[in-house]
Parts: C-alpha cells; structure tokens; sequence
C-alpha cells in the first residue's frame, strides 16, 4: 500500500516539471546559500601513461571532481571536489556544470544541477561565482557561444540559454529566466551535446540507446531561417558534435566505443568514448568503463586517449579511482571543440 502510494505521488506530482522546477529550486538555493568553498582542492591525482603525453594541458570532468593535467608543468591535481560534467570558457574564468545531489538513493529524474563560474590561478581555484541555480535536470555538456551561454536541457526536448554577462552572484538565473529553444516532434529525448558553427546549432539526442533501442539522432538548427532538421545517426547513445570547415562532422558513437568522422571510424577501444577536445594537431577523447551501476561509476578508472588527426593512437592516460570521464577541454589553448572557434 505504502509503494503503490508512494508510485501515484511520483506519477502525478514529483514528476511534474513545475513540482520538480520548484524542488530543484530548492536544493539548488541551499546549496548556493551553503557555498562552495569546501569542495575546492588542490590534491594530486594518480596516473599511468603509454606512448607520447608530451605538450598537453587539459581540464576535464569525472565523477569525482574537476582535475588539470599539464605535462609541461608537470601537474596532475583535482581543483574541485565532486561531481561535474560540462566545462566551457568565458573570457579569463571557467563555467562549469555541478551535480548536487547525484547519490544512489536519488532517481535520475530528480538531480539537480548549479551553473558555477570559476576563476582559476597557478592551477587553483581562486574564486567561485553561481551563475545559474536549481535546474531540475543533470545538466550534460555546456558551450559559451558569444558570450550566450547554451544548455542542452537533458531531460528535456530544450536548449537553454542566458546571456552570461546579464548572471549575476547576487541574483544567479533559474530556469524561469531562460530564453529556449523546443525541438518538437521525433520523440527526442537526453539532449547532452551541442556545438556552433556559423549560423548552424548541432544538438545530440542521445535517446538512452540502451534502455530504448533507439539510436541517438543530431539536431541540425539554423539560427538564420529557424529551419530544424533531424538527422539519424545510427549510433548507440551518443555524445560530442564537432563539425569542420568543410561540415564533416565528428561525434562518439559512446556504447559502441567509436569515434567517427566523416562517416566512418577513425577511433575503436574497449571503453565508453565520451568527452572530446581537438587542437590543431592531436583529438583528445574520454574513456570509461561501461557500467550502469552507479557506484561503479564513482570508483572506475577514467582514460584519456590522445590521437593524431587521422585518428591513430599516439598516446593513453590512465587514472585510477576517478570514475567516470565526462569532459575534456584544452587548459592554455585553442580548442576547435569549443563553439565558434577558430576551424580546421
């Protein structure tokens, strides 16, 4: 009596998005009014390598926190303690998406994400900024293009934006200050990716491959003529979008652990690919072990692969004990991945 009494509330209150708008509220005000101090770090991190790590410098996402791994600093450190996953920059500072409350006991519908703003010193983090608070949503991949900062809304067919300059610490923005993009139709669903280029806004369905049988789909925006196309992917829950200057486009066809470009395979390994970063001579991409147990998650090893253009193996970082990787990006240069960059 209890569970089924418990079953109806869920259907037909907790899981309605004004319930779970104003929940999410919530949490995301008492974490806000708690701080973040606490969660700053400045802890070495453990790693193996194989074949070339020379010349990098990466800020990426795990389960456990946020880390910087620069060679030729030689520094391997966590700068933020607990769970993040996008990661975007804006001007001098870095934003960055938290989870508040991804526990076990807590279902995926009912996580809560926090937009921080992070200024970042010598490889620490000097100062923290809450830029949004409460989404009702685990945000996924995050992008400042022209100083807008976009959202793909996870658990919704929605991408967010806000101006980043109008978000202030005092009076962060909420999901009732977004401006919106809805991508109706095709039953679309766990939108986690997106990339600018020129007028065109790429977005990833994923489409929970593994729970649906439907294979993830890209969304084809353009900002000039509102025209939205969707186009079939054929890949088993997918993340990362990147396209070139002549529009071939790059992604993770994630479970199928393959990274394809063009149309075709470049990359294959053993681990879930997920989290890329591109210069002008290598592609960084994350490895994590497939698992849906989420306490595996936070105790697994995360990898970065590095590659040449052509997609060959060059070299391969190991890090015990991080769980899951979510996001890479380039630390001290020019990331192609990120929207609107310079392209190749």
């Amino acid at each position: 009596m209890v569970s089924r009494m418990k079953g109806i509330l869920n259907s037909y209150f907790f899981n309605r998005l004004p319930v779970r708008t104003l929940i999410a509220l919530i949490v995301g005000i008492k974490a806000n009014l708690k701080g973040y101090e606490c969660f700053i770090t400045n802890k070495e991190i453990d790693y193996d390598y194989e074949g070339d790590i020379s010349d990098l410098s990466l800020i990426f996402s795990t389960s456990k926190g946020i880390c910087i791994m620069d060679t030729r600093q030689n520094i391997a450190r966590m700068i933020m303690k607990g769970h993040s996953y996008g990661i975007t920059r804006f001007e001098d500072k870095w934003i960055v998406q938290r989870t508040l409350n991804r526990r076990s006991t807590v279902p995926k519908n009912r996580r809560v994400s926090n937009i921080l703003c992070l200024k970042i010193k010598n490889n620490i983090v000097e100062e923290i900024q809450s830029l949004i608070i409460g989404l009702p949503s685990e945000i996924h991949q995050i992008d400042n293009i022209n100083n807008t900062l976009f959202i793909p809304f996870t658990g919704y067919p929605k991408v967010l934006f806000y101006s980043i300059k109008n978000l202030k610490f005092y009076l962060p923005g909420t999901l009732f200050t977004a401006r919106s993009y809805f991508y109706s139709g095709g039953n679309l669903s766990h939108l986690n990716s997106i990339f600018k280029k020129g007028n065109l806004v790429y977005v990833i369905a994923h489409n929970q491959t593994a729970h649906t049988g439907k294979k993830s789909q890209l969304i084809v925006h353009d900002l000039r003529t509102g025209l939205k196309k969707i186009k079939n992917l054929n890949a088993h829950s997918a993340h990362n979008i990147y396209a070139d200057s002549s529009d071939k486009l790059m992604f993770c066809d994630s479970n199928a652990r393959k990274l394809i470009y063009n149309n075709r395979v470049i990359f294959k390994t053993n681990k879930l690919l997920r989290g890329l970063s591109l210069t002008q001579e290598k592609i960084f991409v994350g490895g994590s072990d497939i698992c849906f147990e989420e306490d595996k998650r936070f105790s697994s090893e995360a990898t970065i692969y590095i590659l040449n253009r052509s997609g060959v193996l060059i070299g391969k970082i190991d890090f015990p004990d991080l769980g899951n990787i979510y996001e890479i990006r380039q630390f001290s240069e020019n990331d192609y991945a990120l929207s609107d960059s310079l392209q190749l």
